[in-house]
């Protein structure tokens, strides 16, 4: 299989979940298609779309790697006690969680409410792509590793513990959840879910492309009820609250309802100032709870031509009809952040400037375009620049070592020698584990 028709694939997948390649390295992506590909046997376009097995869904699901445990950020479970407590319906409380992954997230709600001082009916929908992970959540069962926080006491009796060391979910838990397999983008979804007075929709829009954000976002809209409440990931915040949405006044919950909704009494400048400090505060931020695959920059100049070469060898590729026009056109683009680091290469950093700023106009929570365009702004003197991209990048990914590299750099040309000192140990950390 040439690099023309490996490019299709891997614009078809990202196409069919929305994801944006460069938000987790459009190299690690490429390696994990060919890879699948390599290890099935499939030679050609054909093969992967009229070979008589559903190969998306199956590389769908390699791509997306759940790093999840219950109670992750305790905080906005805290919060959605206090919605609970100042709700004014006492009808039903719906919930949606999207992505679920393996369910912790939709577990953890449900002994959050559970065990409220405030009792409530409640039913949670718990939604995911993976087919896999949808089962792995009905079945209920959990290693040590989903047990990274610590449990409050009262909530132990609805785990049964087993002899392997696993821990089984009690059935009065489960009984409040409805765990359903569904591309949250596909048309039509709205139909089959129902009007929420809360939504987990967290560290999910950081991994989409534009398009994908912005029908995420008007289906979140559609499903979430006007005094409701809408939970997103530490990164996603500020976007939200660009789009129609109102952060809450616990800036820790990293929560927001629609704009006008009752109990929305901030004005526009502590708005603001909560979208600053999601934008450049890691105070208690961490990794998303969807890790989809490990970030590694594009370092050698040799792939970054490998990938610029898709464009000649994407045209000559003949796709089977059920190769969109869309997907052949997608497969075109795979080349720009690599293109940006051959112009910057060359010393064209002007011009490398603006197409990285074109590029994260487009691709905002890019890790990879972010620390490029620090890198160009170091390139160009603007250590202030520098510092914001590079310190965006690693709020995206604490352990992207470029960024941390650079931040140390930058601050021993400042003279700060205590944070380069800070920043180089973490550089060193991170290429440990690399």
């Amino acid at each position: 299989m040439n690099i023309g028709e490996l490019g299709i694939i891997v614009n078809h997948v990202c196409e069919v979940i929305g994801l944006d390649p460069d938000s987790v390295g459009l190299q690690s992506v490429t390696k994990s298609a060919e890879s699948y590909i390599s290890a099935n046997g499939i030679k050609n376009l054909t093969d992967f779309f009229n070979g008589g097995t559903d190969h998306t869904s199956a590389l769908v699901k390699k791509l997306l790697v759940p790093e999840t445990w219950f109670f992750r950020d305790n905080e906005p479970f805290r919060y959605l006690k206090t919605v609970v407590k100042e709700r004014k319906s006492t009808g039903l409380f719906r919930i949606l969680s999207a992505p679920c992954a393996t369910g912790e997230e939709p577990y953890s709600i449900a002994l959050t409410l559970i065990e409220s001082e405030n009792p409530v009916y409640f039913r949670i929908d718990a939604v995911d792509i993976s087919e896999e992970f949808i089962e792995t959540a009905r079945a209920g069962i959990y290693t040590p590793n989903s047990f990274r926080s610590d449990l409050n006491p009262e909530h132990s009796k609805y785990f049964i513990s087993d002899d392997n060391k696993t821990s089984r979910i009690h059935p009065q838990l489960s009984a409040h959840i409805n765990f359903i397999a569904m591309n949250l983008l596909d048309d039509g979804v709205e139909s089959r879910l129902s009007s929420y007075d809360a939504i987990f929709c967290r560290n999910l829009l950081i991994y989409l492309t534009r398009p994908a954000r912005e029908k995420l976002l008007s289906k979140l809209k559609k499903l979430l009820r006007p005094d409701g409440v809408l939970f997103t990931g530490h990164a996603e915040i500020a976007w939200f609250a660009q789009n129609g949405f109102v952060p809450v006044a616990n800036n820790k919950a990293f929560a927001c309802r629609p704009t006008g909704s009752d109990g929305n009494s901030q004005n526009l400048k502590s708005t603001a100032e909560l979208v600053r400090k999601s934008l450049i505060s890691r105070g208690t931020g961490t990794s998303p709870a969807r890790q989809t695959l490990s970030v590694k920059p594009a370092a050698s100049a040799q792939y970054r031509r490998s990938v610029v070469e898709i464009d000649q060898s994407v045209v000559k590729t003949e796709a089977p009809p059920a190769v969109t026009e869309t997907v052949k056109k997608a497969a075109i683009k795979v080349n720009s952040l690599p293109a940006i680091y051959e112009l910057a290469d060359q010393g064209n950093l002007r011009e490398a400037e603006s197409e990285c700023g074109r590029f994260l106009a487009e691709h905002e929570f890019s890790i990879d375009g972010l620390s490029l365009m620090g890198k160009i702004k170091h390139a160009l003197n603007d250590e202030s620049s520098a510092l914001n991209y590079f310190s965006k990048a690693i709020y995206l990914n604490p352990n992207h070592y470029d960024s941390l590299v650079y931040m140390s750099l930058i601050y021993e040309k400042l003279g700060d020698k205590t944070k380069s000192v800070i920043f180089r140990t973490r550089a060193d950390k991170a290429r440990e584990i690399r």
